[in-house]
């Protein structure tokens, strides 16, 4: 099949990540729209439209979505720790095969009210007990529900100047039993198998970083506007301290 492409687009300021997608940087972003039923019914168009968009400053990658479901009373969401299992939740997940070997990659998922599962992956192998830095949020409102991702590139391992990364996005729409996928929609693949993956373009950017991060380990999103010195942060009590020198 055509393999789809997408470019993060290069931007100075970061967007705010607090699951309201009003911020105006956003309009700068290619639009994903073109996911393709897996399950229940493969190859059919979803039974509701999905956008998305990715940005990067060159530190983090940042994602929003816009899942529109017109009954949004009716999106299943039970649970919010972290790691949980949200298969059983409406969800939205990004997988990312960071240095482009169609093996391998980190996988990221998102309920309706911004519950965070990660792991990484090689094959259709799972290892759930990797927990990198990220940040989500997300809300149910009258369209369905949205959310905003961001990723800092130093919770990641990639080639720094590569500038095409495997990608693959999908949703669930767990009342339907509904798999939305936007590149490889076989069910004969799970979504993080990258054999067939899609391109994320404009990576060139990303720098690694070294040093000490500490974080809130319970956290369900936030983040550090540098231009604008502001934070977003859900504080719980514990930390994760994240040293990377690669």
């Amino acid at each position: 099949g055509i393999v789809p492409k997408v470019r993060a687009v290069l931007v100075e300021e970061a967007p705010i990540i607090d699951g309201e997608l009003d911020d105006p940087v956003w309009e700068k972003a290619e639009v994903v729209t073109d996911l393709t039923q897996v399950e229940p019914r493969m190859g059919a168009p979803p039974s509701f439209p999905t956008e998305i968009r990715i940005l990067t400053d060159g530190n983090t990658l940042f994602i929003s979505f816009r899942a529109h479901d017109p009954e949004p009373d009716k999106i299943v969401v039970n649970r919010m720790a972290r790691s949980d299992m949200f298969f059983y939740d409406d969800n939205f997940n990004i997988n990312l095969d960071t240095f482009h070997d169609h093996r391998s990659g980190s996988f990221f998922q998102i309920n309706p009210v911004g519950g965070r599962r990660d792991g990484t992956f090689e094959g259709d192998l799972f290892e759930e007990n990797w927990d990198g830095i990220w940040f989500a949020r997300a809300t149910i409102d009258e369209k369905g529900w949205r959310g905003e991702v961001a990723i800092p590139f130093k919770t990641l391992g990639f080639v720094e100047g590569q500038d095409v990364w495997g990608m693959n996005l999908s949703r669930r729409v767990r009342r339907f039993n509904e798999d939305n996928r936007w590149a490889d929609p076989t069910i004969e693949r799970l979504s993080v198998n990258m054999a067939q993956a899609g391109e994320l373009h404009g990576m060139a950017v990303a720098r690694t970083g070294v040093g000490l991060d500490v974080v809130p380990s319970m956290s369900v999103g936030g983040l550090h506007d540098e231009y604008k010195n502001r934070d977003k942060l859900n504080i719980e009590p514990s930390f994760d301290a994240f040293y990377r020198v690669l």
